[in-house]
Order: C-alpha cells, then structure tokens, then sequence
C-alpha cells in the first residue's frame, strides 16, 4: 500500500512540529521528523509513542533483560498517558535503577517544557522559533552528552 501523499495530510499555513535528523548538505535539505526523540544519557525518551526498546548494540541477552526489567519498573510510577516510549542506550550497560530514574525525570521535565512552548493558545501561533528551539535544544543535548562521556 502506497503512504498518502503529503498534500492530502498537510494544509498550506498548516503549523507542525518537527525535529532535524540530518543537516542539510550542499544542495539537498534537512531531513526532518515529526517521531520526536529526546536523548539523554542513558535512555532516548519517544514522547509520542509507547514502545520500549534495547539498544541492539547490548548482545548481552541476560543485561539486556536486566535493564529492560529495571526500566519496567521505573516506569510504573508514571500513568500511562504519561509515560511516553524509551529506547535503553548503550551506555545504560551496567546502569542501577537510580540512574535510570534521573533520566526518566530529567527526559520528562525538559518534555514538559517543550510541550508548554508547543501548545497552541488563541492569542499564541506557533512560530519556526519552536523548530529552532527543538534544533537547539536537540544539538545542546548531543554536545552535553559528549561533554560528559568526554569527561568521564
């Protein structure tokens, strides 16, 4: 089944959210998405889906059980329309539920933050200052992230 075409889905004036994947280069484009991703140390936060994932990097069957069952139990203090979709990282290998729950905290506020900036008010449109503030907020947290592997 062919996927609809894009201007069956969209409307010209349509505002969307979306997040840069890849930078644009020479002549072609940025390539965007509206599956937004917020990484953090240890986890990928999905706001907008429910799946939970293992990195397929982590071989180890009895870890990968492990962190899955850590990250089970992480979540269970969050409703279920709050809880949002995670893909374990890596570099969660050997990681306690603490550290876990840091990210999950960590990745849920600065969601938070992003959604009041995002929810359209009557007064408000959403402006191309929200997709600057995802790039940016998207390119902060790579550079932190390798600021802290770095520095480790």
């Amino acid at each position: 089944m062919d996927p609809a075409p894009i201007h069956s889905l969209l409307r010209e004036g349509q505002h969307i959210v979306v997040q840069v994947i890849r930078d644009a280069i020479s002549t072609k484009g940025a390539r965007l998405t509206t599956h937004l991703t917020l990484p953090s140390r240890n986890l990928v936060f999905l706001p907008r889906s429910k799946h939970i994932g293992v990195s397929q990097r982590l071989e180890d069957p009895v870890e990968r059980e492990r962190l899955q069952a850590a990250l089970t139990e992480c979540l269970t203090a969050y409703t279920p329309a709050r809880r949002g979709g995670f893909i374990l990282r890596t570099a969660a290998e050997g990681t306690g539920i603490e550290e876990l729950h840091e990210d999950i905290r960590f990745v849920h506020r600065l969601w938070q933050s992003i959604e009041q900036k995002i929810t359209p008010r009557r007064h408000w449109n959403i402006t191309e200052a929200i997709v600057q503030f995802l790039i940016f907020t998207a390119l902060k947290m790579k550079s932190v992230r390798l600021w802290v592997v770095k520095s480790s």
